[in-house]
This record gives structure tokens, sequence and C-alpha cells, in this order.
């Protein structure tokens, strides 16, 4: 993550206005970090809500194989057609081995510096197969048309500038998609190119944000989509202070009965080294957060099903409001996690969720693990009882973020 940032700050320094340069500039509203583009650009100062979609492929160095030939290999670029994929390698230094004239076996091969300059090529994502291996020189991928430059002054390809303007300029001519497979698309387009789960968990984090701003603390995204968890909560202001992991989920529901309205919250995940379906560890993460279920469509066939049997449920007038969302949420800390065994799931033998009460009004009618979870449950909308959260959410913070 912090290689392939430095690419884009790289981008964003070469393509910035300057006396012999239009520019190119990019969203005020940055694309969340979900989204399949990297970067989106147009035109500076351009009022057209077109947008030339940029996936940064990056290394931090090539590897030298004999005296002059250097490779760079980039899996897993197929996936990106219509957008313009540039690959940028940071060349962060070390030695490497060379040969002197005349120099006997004997000696030992003389270590010279790798050059520090970043590098950067440019293809239509559509041109690409699943792998690219750049070899410097090399005919297939090293070639004129594709090495750019940072700067103009640089002679060994084309400003990258010209070259991601001459892109936009082309689509756009082509009424948003050139021959070469680029196309323009609108924010929108662009920040909807995510799964759906994705924008349910993004919606999920942004509905939590008042705790989140409570607490004090900042909220980042966690490096791997796919861990265990989705974002880390930092205290800005020490310096020493670990980074607490949290895992947010979103549940669904799944059940009404006469007094309870329950959705169901998953106690595994989708691993990303094997693609298999895994248990949460509570080693794995810090903070455990789930928000309301969002699937009101389906709690009001739930609720409709059970009225047409002549039963009674919680909250009848939700059938005719299609966006109510529940005011409650549940806090849970790595410790609570394990000692209300939420995450006791047997994958061969389908138990893979925990149910949460998110009735309006819940009652404490007997002993069972929704009960056990109810002092867990906290109300965005009620003042004290989010401000409850807030202190113990620092608690748990402390607990876990002291220093190395």
């Amino acid at each position: 993550m912090l290689v392939e940032n430095e690419a884009k700050e790289h981008i964003r320094k070469a393509i910035r206005p300057s006396a012999d340069f239009r520019g190119l500039e990019e969203p005020k509203e940055a694309l969340p970090g979900s989204a399949k583009a990297d970067m989106a650009l147009r035109p500076f100062g351009s009022e057209k809500d077109l947008w030339l979609a940029v996936q940064v492929k990056s290394r931090s160095r090539g590897v030298y194989e004999g005296n002059r030939s250097v490779r760079w290999k980039f899996t897993n670029v197929d996936k990106y057609k219509g957008m313009v994929v540039a690959f940028v390698s940071l060349q962060g230094g070390g030695m490497r081995s060379t040969a002197v004239p005349n120099q006997t076996r004997s000696q030992p091969p003389v270590e010279c510096p790798i050059e520090r300059k970043p590098k950067v090529w440019t293809f239509p994502g559509s041109s690409l197969g699943p792998n690219v291996t750049i070899t410097s020189g090399g005919p297939m991928y090293d070639k004129e048309e594709t090495r750019c430059t940072w700067t103009r002054s640089e002679r060994s390809g084309t400003f990258l500038g010209d070259k991601l303007l001459a892109y936009y300029e082309e689509a756009l001519a082509a009424g948003g998609s050139s021959a070469n497979g680029i196309c323009l698309s609108t924010f929108a387009e662009l920040e909807g190119q995510i799964t759906p789960e994705k924008m349910t968990e993004m919606e999920t984090i942004r509905w939590l944000q008042p705790l989140f701003d409570a607490t004090g603390f900042k909220t980042f995204a966690a490096e791997d989509p796919s861990g265990p968890y989705d974002i880390v909560v930092r205290d800005t202001s020490c310096v020493n202070s670990r980074d607490v992991r949290v895992q947010v989920k979103t549940p669904s529901w799944t059940r009404v009965s006469k007094f309870r309205l329950v959705a169901t919250a998953n106690s595994y995940r989708r691993s990303s080294r094997n693609l298999k379906d895994v248990p949460y560890h509570v080693k794995e993460f810090d903070i455990f957060l789930v928000g309301p279920p969002r699937n009101t469509a389906t709690l009001m066939n739930l609720q409709r099903a059970r009225l047409q049997e002549g039963r009674s449920c919680p909250g009848p007038h939700l059938l005719t409001d299609t966006e109510w969302i529940p005011n409650h949420f549940y806090l849970f800390c790595s410790k609570d996690y394990a000692e209300l065994r939420l995450g006791d799931c047997d994958l061969s033998d389908g138990k893979t969720s925990f149910e949460l009460d998110f009735t309006p009004t819940a009652l404490s009618t007997r002993s069972s693990g929704l009960t056990k979870r109810l002092p867990h449950r906290y109300d965005m909308m009620c003042a004290s009882s989010l401000l409850q959260a807030v202190l113990y959410f620092r608690s748990a913070f402390k607990a876990v973020s002291r220093p190395a």
C-alpha cells in the first residue's frame, strides 16, 4: 500500500498544471478505496463529469538479470478494460553485481548502485493479458510508445502528462470510447464499480461515522480489503500508539417473532490467501462492530407473511416504510467476542453466523444468546447511549493501543 501511494504521488506531481502543460485534476471527492480504479482524471478546469480511469500497478524496484537487463513483473492486470493501466517502478535503491573488463574469476564482482529514478509505462487495459513482465529494452512492453517520463525535459519516452491527456482527448473525440478501448466515465459510474457487498459495507461505515467522530480518533481503510478487519483506528495525537483493528459487519434480517426483529451477522470471512471461508479469530481484530441491517425489503416480507398467518409482530408500521433502518448497533471487543462465543462456527455443519436483536424496544424476556448480547447494543440517536458506546470504545482502544 505504501508503494502504491508513493507511485500515485509521483503521478500527481507529473500532471500538475505548468507553463507548458494544461494539467489534469482529480475529483474533489476521492474515489472510495474499494473502487476498481485507483485514480480518476480529467483536464484541469474542465466542468465535464467525464473521467479517465487509471489503475496504478507499482513495484519498489526491478530485478536485475545479468549486466544490463532489468525486469519488472506485474500480475493480475487483465481486469481493467476501459481504463489506463500505469506501471510504476520506484527504483528504491540497492546494489547489483557487475563484471569489470579483464576481471579474473578469482576477483569478486564490483557492486554498483541501482538507478534510483522512478520509471513509468502506460497501456490501455484492454491490451493486457493476466501477467505482464517488462524487460528493459524489451520489444513487447518497454517501447517508445509505452515508456513515459515524469518531465518534458527527459528524452527516454513520452511525458506522462501528455500521454494521459491524449488518452482523455482521444476518447472524448470518439464519443467517450476510443479505438484502443479507453472509456470515459462519470464519477458515479467509477464509484459504483464495486460489488454490492462492498457498497453496503461503505454505507455502514459512513453510518457509524458519528461514533468514530465522538471518540476523537481517526479511521483509515485496512490495507487488505479481504483481511480480518476493515478499518484501523488511530490516535493521531500519539505517535507511539498502536493501530486498533476494527471489523465492521452489516447483518441481514432473517426472522421475525412476536416480540423480536432478528438479524444475522456472519462470523466468517473469505480468506484472500486461499479463497476459502474461515472463521474470525479474536487475535486477528480488536473491535467487532455490527451496524444495522439494510435489507429492509426482506424484513417487510417477513412481517407481511407473519401478519397474513394471523400472528402479531413488532413494528407493523414498518410495512409502509421501505427505507427504515434501526438506530442500533452492537460493539464487541475481542474479549467479548470470545466470552459470548460469537465465533463458534462450524462451516462444515452450516453454523456460520450469530443472531442479534434489532427490535426498536428490545425486551429481556428470557436468558438466551440474544439477551446476553443486548448489553453490547447501543442507540446512535440516543445521546446517553452513544456516550456509553464512546466510553467503552475508548476503554477498548486504550487496552490494545498501548505503545509497544
